[in-house]
């Protein structure tokens, strides 16, 4: 019997909703926030970043830095005739140790994910995938806009 490409069925990995799918596209959020920031994990935590396409303003300031994790806030605002309107707004936890960052709240759900909360159900995971997957997508839009660095990169003084 001869087996091509075509015919072998391959499962999925996970679920799209299990735990091992949260933490892929954990993984996939931390790649693509850094390369939107243009830092690497070494010097996150000194910086404070204004991003800038047309008539939107990303900022990202650190909120929080540890050894091994930092927290990030990320806004979006919408500029016309020098008034700003806030699109988005995310608190990122980075876990520069795994290469994660996983939002911990936004305007689309203010819930806030506590450790204290597990075990983890199937529900909890369920929120936690729609907020995840939505700021993934965000991501890709604005790396697909190509947002200017219009302020150099500046340390912050609060490290």
């Amino acid at each position: 019997m001869n087996l091509s490409d075509s015919t072998i069925i391959v499962d999925k990995p996970h679920k799209p909703t299990s735990f091992a799918a949260l933490m892929t596209l954990y993984e996939s959020n931390y790649k693509c926030l850094m390369n939107l920031l243009q830092v690497d994990r070494k010097n996150l935590n000194l910086h404070e970043v204004i991003l800038r396409h047309k008539n939107y303003i990303v900022h990202c300031r650190i909120e929080d830095v540890t050894k091994y994790t930092a927290l990030l806030c990320i806004d979006e605002d919408q500029v016309s005739q020098d008034e700003h309107v806030r699109v988005n707004h995310f608190r990122v936890r980075i876990y520069h140790d795994a290469s994660l960052a996983a939002v911990q709240s936004s305007l689309q759900d203010s819930s806030h994910y506590q450790l204290n909360e597990l075990p983890i159900t199937a529900e909890r995971i369920q929120a936690l995938w729609t907020q995840n997957m939505f700021f993934n997508k965000w991501l890709a839009y604005c790396l697909d806009r190509k947002l200017v660095n219009k302020q150099k990169i500046r340390e912050n003084t609060n490290t």
